[in-house]
């Protein structure tokens, strides 16, 4: 007991914390404000400065991870340590909306994927563009592109290409053969359009693996 308590007396003397403390104790980002000049920033629980106060426009961030406006527009993903993991895709004047666990993000290629609120990319970025993921699945586009139709340039449309889906796990359900879908997968009885006709997902499909039997 007294050697234990010597050791505890030398690592506060030198500022060292044991490494299974220390690896556990970086772990939220908090967002702080300053009255004076209505500005934001990021510090984590450690009370670590990660961002200072208006160097960036900082959102309301996960536990684990936040998000900061850079000048030329872009939305940063950061860990609590401060370190910038990905781009955002934006929607509706902020970072993409959590859903099922998932939200929108681009790679360095330009491409979306999905990543969770830890900062793990679990759908790697692959897609011109992607739906979100709505009863386990998204619509994704190949050959497309997005054209801002306000000139705020917060909505966009998706001209061209052509749609296919993607389970959960990134797997390819439906190759991108479909004309036009809507932004919500509804489930198999969606309505889309599939060589100019209307008709459901589940019919399109079978339709599809038919012709690649043939």
């Amino acid at each position: 007991m007294k050697q234990l308590y010597l050791i505890i007396i030398w690592l506060a003397a030198f500022n060292i914390r044991p490494f299974s403390i220390a690896a556990q104790e970086v772990l939220e980002l908090h967002l702080i404000y300053r009255e004076c000049d209505d500005t934001y920033g990021y510090e984590n629980n450690l009370g670590d400065t990660i961002v200072p106060y208006g160097k960036y426009l900082c959102y309301i961030p996960y536990r684990t991870l936040g998000f900061i406006s850079k000048p030329q527009g872009d939305i940063i993903a950061i860990s609590p340590s401060g370190t910038e993991l990905f781009k955002v895709f934006q929607f509706d004047n902020g970072p993409d909306y959590l859903s099922e666990g998932v939200f929108r993000m681009i790679g360095n290629n330009n491409k979306m994927g999905f990543a969770d609120t830890t900062g793990h990319i679990v759908i790697p970025p692959r897609f011109d563009f992607v739906t979100p993921l709505k009863n386990g699945h998204a619509f994704f586009n190949t050959g497309g592109r997005c054209i801002p139709i306000d000139t705020s340039r917060e909505y966009h449309i998706i001209s061209g290409g052509h749609w296919g889906v993607i389970n959960k796990d990134g797997k390819e359900v439906c190759p991108p053969l479909l004309d036009s879908v809507p932004l919500k997968y509804k489930g198999k009885q969606t309505e889309i359009i599939y060589q100019k006709q209307q008709m459901t997902l589940e019919k399109a499909i079978s339709i599809i693996k038919d012709n690649i039997k043939n």
